[in-house]
């Protein structure tokens, strides 16, 4: 017999007979005896409610339920006084879809490297949904992400990236083909650009009339190494010689994303027509070294007034150029 996780069956009972052959009357309690694996409740703990079978003229029957998908289920029947009977084996499917677990390969993973995300789905009783399309389309989120132009890309089997940070997986009734594996999994990539922010991937169904829904755990994108430097605010425009300017100067990767882990040393200097020297506060103006701190260096620079070129005057103009000997980045027409 093939029955389903949650749903009543009917056991019956024909012939019941008394030691003399005579069809009799009376209780027998429904109790599970064995299955392949080997316990009635259901993964979640869920334990099923037997039923009693009332007999009269040898005959009777009642609604059970079961709650663990399973094979080979032997319920036995028990009238009192040592008599017993066996039902033969019984197949347990799945029940409706309950709620769904996402477990990630990574939650740290470099910008724009996808991480692959495991849905898993069950029923209610915490019996894998498996080899089984929902009807209605699947919703995918992201929440946490908030930037619509990072490239936060969905991938999949019949999952549409729907460029809006969701995805959706479509149903059958919408001419989805996939569907969750034996062990109730399917298998999409999530990717983005934006480092640093807690991204919580989550899944949302619509099934039987009812939601179901199911998160991860938060994937913290991890920015690149750094490839280039950005002035953050603006440079004065003209320069007195000596003035103290503010700058702070980021180590980004190639989406933007400021490298943490960026901590060497560049030097400012001029690639304008005059020759300009600068200092920075890093050494109390002795050089013009800029010493970063997790991708970040911020402090003063000035002109060193004790070059005659530096000396402020009408026409003196500055490139202003910092580099590390890879990595570099100008500011142009300081005057």
């Amino acid at each position: 017999a093939n029955v389903t996780a949650g749903v009543p069956f009917t056991v019956t009972v024909t012939n019941a007979q008394d030691a003399g052959g005579n069809l009799t009357n009376g209780t027998v309690t429904v109790s599970w005896l064995s299955s392949n694996d080997g316990t009635a409740n259901s993964p979640n703990g869920a334990s099923p409610s037997f039923t009693q079978i009332t007999v009269t003229d040898g005959s009777g029957s009642a609604l059970q339920t079961l709650v663990r998908a399973d094979t080979n289920v032997i319920l036995q029947g028990d009238a009192g006084g040592g008599v017993t009977a066996q039902t033969g084996a019984i197949t347990v499917s799945h029940g409706e879809l309950g709620y769904f677990d996402i477990s990630e390969n990574t939650t740290t993973p470099v910008v724009s490297t996808p991480v692959t995300l495991t849905i898993t789905a069950y029923d209610k009783y915490g019996n894998r949904w498996n080899n089984s399309i929902p009807v209605n389309d699947i919703t995918l989120t992201a929440t946490g992400a908030d930037d619509v132009t990072a490239n936060l890309i969905w991938a999949g089997t019949d999952l549409i990236d729907n460029a809006d940070l969701t995805g959706t997986l479509r149903g059958s009734a919408n001419g989805g083909t996939w569907q969750f594996d034996a062990n109730g999994q399917y298998t999409v990539t999530l990717g983005y650009e934006k480092a640093f922010d807690a991204v919580i991937p989550e899944v949302l169904a619509t099934e039987n009339g009812g939601q179901q829904s199911g998160n991860g755990n938060p994937i913290t994108w991890q920015p690149a190494a750094a490839t280039q430097f950005a002035f953050i605010g603006t440079i004065p425009d003209p320069l007195e010689a000596g003035q103290n300017i503010y700058v702070r100067v980021e180590a980004r990767d190639s989406f933007g994303n400021v490298d943490t882990s960026y901590n060497s040393t560049a030097t400012f200097s001029d690639i304008g027509p005059d020759n300009i020297k600068f200092l920075t506060s890093q050494n109390n103006y002795t050089d013009a070294t800029a010493q970063f701190n997790n991708g970040v260096w911020e402090g003063y620079i000035k002109t060193d007034t004790s070059i005659v070129n530096n000396i402020n005057k009408a026409g003196n103009q500055s490139q202003l150029l910092l580099s590390d000997g890879s990595i570099s980045v100008s500011y142009t027409h300081l005057r």
